[in-house]
């Protein structure tokens, strides 16, 4: 588990957000509601002296980040004020080792499951969900979490929940406050409407999420699939580490999704916990709800499976198709050299035919030897054994540095020297690899 150092600040910034619904009084049939913000441990401990005995209907705590990587805004002292004067459970601690500064994507798919403890009529339940989030500063796509602590208690119908966002303003904190104020003035909550609004909220992104990536992968795989060998393409590569990416936005998917499937399945059982009459009209309705998120959870994630197996199947079709290619470029010019070869035989062909005429008439050319016109006859000088001397000299020379340079030395052993791997063999490698996996994980129809 992640240090709780990492996951509260030094000094609080973006306030601690506090709304309480006090219960309707004999004078006024309509529910009190009070709005409270924290900055420093002062005023949550005021806060905490005053209203730990006060009666109350709900009490809604928002915590968020300065952004995903960056550590919840609430000092540990306040944190242990918070559990210790409201009496919170410790799943609390464990949700909040969930928000702590990171630098790298680490824990990309990783959720609190749903872990709930009852104590007789208090039940307590804690979970995070993460969701997709289009950043409209960046124009791209962004993996969000955000989690959820709430205690009911089902004798007195008194409920407190804390929610955890990922960055000031959520959505869901947003919507979670305004429903609040429009239903404060009901003497009858519906204990479990936050994880209804928190789903409500995020749920539907995942389709626009996938639906992004969907319209990146379509153009490659409709050109990969119409791409034939002979014939030139503009795809190289650099396309495969494009499908990669792909490959693991669609993988991670149905990890996520999965975990929510999880929370959804186990609100549905809690609606059922504790239910008498005046709260079963209220929970028959969540449930249903979450059986309706829980649906759409497995049609987006099996939505998530076909795209990343086709996206396999297609990565497998591009890297054949380039390997294809690579040995059809080396076939051609295997045909060029063996062209290259026939021409080389033919100049040495001639060059053996008229080398030893050449030679005889170059020898016999040089100033060694002179035409006796009286004698008739061919007269040499005895310095002729210059030439043998030299000729004999220079070739054994020409051969020596021949082989100092081929065995690195004059008495060196012959180094090998191996060729570095290129683009296309570490591409050769990656083919090899995907066959296999093809194989394994063969996408059925």
């Amino acid at each position: 588990m992640t240090s709780l150092q990492q996951c509260f600040v030094k000094e609080v910034i973006e306030q601690v957000k506090l709304i309480e619904v006090l219960p309707s009084s004999a004078e006024n049939d309509n529910c009190d509601l009070g709005v409270h913000e924290f900055s420093d441990l002062a005023g949550l401990s005021s806060y905490v002296e005053d209203g730990r005995e006060r009666d109350f209907t709900y009490r809604f705590i928002s915590i968020c980040q300065r952004n995903s990587w960056r550590p919840l805004q609430i000092t540990k002292p306040m944190m242990e004020l918070l559990i210790g004067g409201l009496e919170l459970g410790d799943s609390l601690w464990e949700l909040a080792s969930c928000f702590y500064v990171r630098n790298m994507d680490v824990e990309e798919v990783f959720c609190m499951p749903f872990t709930e403890r009852r104590t007789g009529s208090v039940v307590e339940a804690a979970y995070t969900i993460r969701y997709p989030e289009f950043k409209l500063e960046s124009n791209k796509w962004v993996i969000r979490q955000t989690g959820v602590y709430h205690r009911t208690n089902f004798k007195t119908s008194q409920n407190l929940c804390v929610l955890f966002n990922p960055m000031p303003g959520a959505k869901a904190s947003q919507k979670a406050q305004e429903w609040l104020f429009d239903h404060s003035r009901n003497s009858d909550f519906e204990p479990l409407w936050l994880h209804r609004v928190l789903h409500e909220t995020y749920l539907p992104s995942w389709r626009s999420y996938i639906a992004y990536f969907e319209r990146q992968f379509l153009p490659m795989a409709l050109t990969t699939f119409a791409t034939f060998i002979e014939e030139p393409s503009t795809q190289t590569s650099s396309h495969l580490t494009t499908l990669a990416r792909l490959e693991n936005r669609f993988l991670q998917i149905p990890a996520i999704l999965s975990s929510s499937e999880d929370v959804l399945k186990e609100l549905s059982e809690l609606c059922k916990f504790g239910q008498n009459d005046k709260t079963q009209a209220a929970a028959s309705p969540s449930s249903v709800d979450f059986e309706n998120f829980r649906r759409q959870c497995g049609a987006f994630s099996r939505t998530a499976s076909y795209l990343h197996q086709r996206a396999q199947t297609t990565a497998q079709l591009l890297a054949n198709t380039l390997s294809f290619r690579e040995q059809l470029d080396t076939r051609k010019q295997n045909e060029n050299m063996l062209n290259l070869n026939k021409s080389v035989v033919f100049i040495t062909t001639l060059t053996l035919l008229y080398l030893p005429p050449s030679f005889i008439a170059t020898f016999f050319g040089m100033n060694f030897f002179d035409l006796d016109d009286e004698n008739n006859r061919i007269v040499s000088t005895s310095m002729i054994w210059i030439y043998v001397v030299a000729s004999v000299i220079l070739t054994a020379a020409t051969f020596i540095i021949y082989h100092m340079l081929l065995e690195g030395g004059p008495f060196g052993k012959r180094k090998m020297v191996l060729p570095k791997a290129g683009e296309w063999n570490q591409l050769k490698i990656w083919v090899r690899k995907r066959s296999t996996f093809a194989e394994k994980n063969a996408l059925t129809v």
